[in-house]
């Protein structure tokens, strides 16, 4: 079996070349023609912790295409740890953050 696969590709090298360069610049002349989806929340569940947070940042400061940092801390379960954090955030210059919404 080896040796027939083998031999149909010594003998039949330039057809399957052909074939090959045929299909690359028919897929290189379909690259215009491929949409990216950039908006990852797409892949996002609906109940999704990121996803909530994305609303709510959307809700307050609208859709903007500008620069954006995300900042995920992992069990922030007390009031108190979350505004140790908010504050420790706002002190840092050129952001704003949306009112407070601790929940």
């Amino acid at each position: 079996m080896k040796e027939r696969f083998a031999s149909f590709l010594v003998a039949y090298n330039r057809i399957i070349l052909i074939i090959f360069i045929v299909l690359a610049l028919a897929c290189s002349a379909l690259i215009p023609f491929v949409n990216i989806n950039k908006d990852m929340t797409k892949y996002l569940p609906a109940d999704s912790d990121m996803r909530r947070g994305l609303d709510l940042m959307e809700a307050e400061f609208g859709r903007e295409d500008a620069s954006t940092l995300m900042v995920m801390f992992d069990d922030l379960s007390t009031n108190a740890q979350r505004l140790a954090i908010r504050e420790e955030l706002a002190a840092l210059p050129d952001q704003s953050l949306p009112e407070a919404t601790l929940t």
